[in-house]
């Protein structure tokens, strides 16, 4: 399973940690990034997959994970 931890950058605050199933999740994710954008100031994303963490570049499309991968 994807997840998404976002990060408020000057307040060194973790935001909330996101799952991710399929698309539609991924578009609630990227408004609900706007909305926190606006109310805590630069947000960093940290993805979660198949054991490896990374920080997000801020132009790079969140992953879908493959059809398998879906919640039953």
């Amino acid at each position: 399973m994807v997840h998404i931890i976002l990060i408020a950058v000057k307040q060194e605050l973790i935001i909330h940690n996101l799952p991710i199933f399929d698309k539609s999740d991924a578009k609630k994710i990227n408004d609900f990034i706007k909305n926190k954008t606006q109310e805590y100031g630069e947000i960093e994303r940290v993805i979660l997959s198949m054991g490896t963490v990374r920080i997000m570049d801020p132009k790079e499309e969140i992953p879908i994970p493959l059809p398998s991968a879906r919640r039953i």
